[in-house]
């Protein structure tokens, strides 16, 4: 094998942590603007150094090097003590820990080529073990990654997201004609969830109703309620929950229905009782689904009366 080759595998590397600081930089842009700018001066500086190792110039050694050592003095700092304006610590995060694996190799590397070992080792020995470690560690922390859902895009979506909890996953809601969406604002331990729901329809009419805590910053969304109701006109139910979870961005709301003539009334209150917020069904994005519903919403009265006003 060929010093060349060393230097392929030293650009591939620093480019592969590189592009999982810009995969990571938009939600960190979230969480802290200085912390997001860190992420996108990470993929930039790993970009320059991957095309100079490419290009078998020292310098992009060195700068990959202080790259990559830079952003693990970051990571080992924000685990142990952490950084300003940032909730909680990265130092579990399935990525992260990736992104470490392959900036140390990329390190060790570093070490192997400017001290010159290069010269009197077999390249191939060295790549290969390195190779064998880091394959370890991939393979150990895909589980981690399966069982961590992904966070949510937008709150369409959000009906897809896992719990940490085992068995408590949530599929996605089918089979409704009409689909609503709303979230609450920022949750604690404690916070209080109370849903009234009621039939304002002349007939018997079926919902479906689910709510998680969805904790975006560490990716986990926890099912709280999962109710299938059947209402008879005028008929009310209430659902309530309490977030044991703990500091998270927000209960969840998602509910199929076969009408429009749905009232719903949402109350948050804290752990001692005091009203954080309230809505109605206003707050409320409906969509419509594919499924069958029994009856016209409101929706589809107004186009009738409209219609027959034309005429």
């Amino acid at each position: 094998m060929r010093v060349g080759t060393l230097n392929l595998v030293g650009a591939g590397l620093i480019l592969v942590s590189g592009l999982i600081h810009l995969f990571l930089t938009r939600e960190h842009f979230e969480e802290a603007t200085y912390l997001g700018l860190l992420f996108l001066a990470d993929f930039v500086g790993a970009a320059v150094a991957a095309f100079g190792i490419y290009r078998g110039s020292r310098w992009g050694w060195v700068l990959g090097a202080l790259v990559a050592a830079g952003a693990f003095v970051f990571y080992l700092v924000d685990g142990a003590v952490g950084l300003p304006s940032v909730e909680g610590h990265h130092s579990l995060d399935p990525l992260g820990l990736i992104a470490k694996t392959v900036e140390a190799h990329f390190l060790g590397l570093c070490v192997f080529k400017l001290a010159g070992f290069v010269q009197r080792a077999p390249v191939s020995g060295v790549v290969a073990g390195l190779a064998v470690i880091g394959l370890g560690v991939a393979l150990a922390a895909v589980p981690s990654l399966a069982a961590d859902p992904a966070p949510v895009a937008d709150e369409a979506s959000a009906d897809k997201g896992k719990s940490a909890d085992k068995g408590k996953g949530q599929k996605k809601m089918v089979g409704w004609s009409h689909r609503w969406k709303a979230t609450s604002p920022a949750i604690h331990l404690g916070d209080t969830y109370d849903l009234l729901v009621a039939n304002k329809s002349d007939e018997n009419q079926q919902a479906q109703i689910r709510t998680m805590v969805m904790d975006h910053r560490n990716k986990v969304n926890t099912p709280v309620i999962d109710e299938k109701l059947e209402l008879a006109p005028g008929e009310e139910r209430r659902l309530t929950t309490v977030n044991e979870y703990g500091t998270a961005n927000h209960f969840n709301t998602i509910i199929g229905s076969e009408t429009e003539d749905l009232g719903l009334s949402v109350a948050l209150t804290d752990d001692e009782g005091a009203e954080i917020a309230r809505y109605n069904e206003r707050a409320f994005l409906i969509e419509e689904g594919q499924g069958k519903g029994k009856g016209k919403s409101k929706e589809d009265n107004h186009k009738s009366e409209d219609d027959h006003h034309k005429r």
